[in-house]
């Protein structure tokens, strides 16, 4: 009876909550992000639209970095009149440097006589506020040096923002290294900066003379400050040439088995008509030649090649697969092992059956044992009688 009790108060409980926390629309904002630069005393305003909400009445209210610094043309909006605008009016010092981080939000407004859990939607727009750094401060915004094939020309692009009070004047170089050993140092030229000033420097590198490879890449910036800036890319430079990385290392013996071959490519372009030919053999007799299907292969990217083993009847043990890649006229290969073994249900039934006999074999000598015992007892006996 009390367990039943406790069941119809639970139910009673969550019909209440369902009640008061029943949702039937959104509220949203637009716009939902501003960007602004900080500047001394400068005053800013922006319009605002709140859209949807369940209460005919909302509230606006700021909150975050300059929030003491807002003030609204209306901060109670009717179900009519969801406009208003938010003027920021900034004041002559900023106390931290960087993004700075305003929220405009707006909420429903909550009817204080209402009884029980009272719950409310609320959304926000976000006005980031740059503020310059003390002194001279820059940072790298952008850093690419575009990959190309061996031969052809690439070129350099640094993107640099000026981000302090003072002038600066930039001067970038890029350090090329292989292997943690530089190999090449070029000097993008220098330039005036103001604040908030954004420039572009660029480099074109006429007829690479890398060899093909991965090369990492260091950006510095000298502005005059206590550091330089600085940032990381790669280079990476292109030959016609496609690895096999990895493959099918285990097969059973039983019927037609999908074989997969992994390929990456090393191009910079992409390849059209790949495939491959797998020749299996044991102790240099083949015993299946398969082809795959050709795919097309993009620029430095890797593939999966599938085609079918027919492994049927073949003995356990390991043979060598001779894969072949062909692409573009060119092709590559490479000698692995295979694999053959029994279907693990198979392995399973041949492991179920030797426990069985192994387990009916000591059953048997156990009961032997047991009856050569009762036997010689009795004879015991016998002879004690007589």
């Amino acid at each position: 009876m009390i367990m039943k009790k406790r069941g119809l108060f639970f139910i009673f409980l969550m019909i209440i909550m369902l009640n008061c926390f029943s949702v039937s629309a959104y509220l949203g904002m637009t716009p939902a992000k501003i960007r602004l630069d900080f500047e001394a005393g400068k005053k800013y305003f922006a319009n605002f639209r709140a859209m949807g909400g369940r209460s005919e009445e909302l509230e606006v209210y700021a909150t975050g970095d300059f929030s003491e610094y807002v003030r609204f043309d209306r901060v109670n909006l009717t179900k009519d009149h969801r406009s208003f605008t938010a003027y920021i009016d900034l004041p002559e010092e900023a106390s931290k440097p960087g993004p700075n981080v305003l929220y405009i939000k707006v909420r429903e407004k909550v009817n204080e006589s209402r009884r029980g859990i009272v719950t409310r939607l609320e959304v926000g727009a976000k006005i980031i506020i740059k503020v310059p750094y003390p002194g001279k401060y820059a940072l790298i915004k952008t850093f690419e040096i575009r990959d190309v094939n061996e031969g052809e020309p690439t070129d350099i692009q640094l993107g640099v923002i000026s981000l302090g009070y003072e002038d600066i004047y930039a001067i970038p170089e890029v350090l090329v290294y292989s292997d943690d050993e530089l190999v090449d140092t070029f000097n993008l030229g220098g330039v005036h900066m103001k604040t908030n000033d954004e420039h572009l420097f660029t480099r074109e590198i006429g007829g690479c003379y890398y060899k093909s490879g991965f090369y990492n890449s260091t950006a510095l910036v000298d502005f005059g400050g206590k550091f330089k800036a600085n940032r990381s890319t790669y280079l990476r430079v292109g030959t016609l040439h496609v690895d096999i990385i990895d493959w099918t290392k285990k097969v059973n013996n039983t019927g037609i088995n999908k074989f997969f071959v992994e390929v990456e490519s090393k191009w910079n372009n992409d390849l059209d008509n790949i495939y491959a030919e797998v020749n299996v053999s044991k102790d240099g007799n083949q015993v299946d030649f398969f082809k795959t299907p050709s795919i097309q292969l993009g620029r430095w990217k890797k593939e999966i090649l599938e085609g079918f083993f027919n492994s049927d009847g073949l003995d356990v043990g390991y043979y060598k697969a001779n894969i072949t890649i062909f692409y573009n006229g060119e092709s590559n290969s490479k000698i692995v092992d295979v694999e053959i073994v029994k279907p693990e249900g198979e392995l399973f039934t041949v492991v179920i059956i030797t426990t069985v006999v192994v387990l009916s074999l000591i059953a048997i000598i156990a009961i032997t044992a047991f009856v050569v015992y009762i036997l010689m007892k009795r004879s015991i006996k016998k002879s004690k009688k007589t």
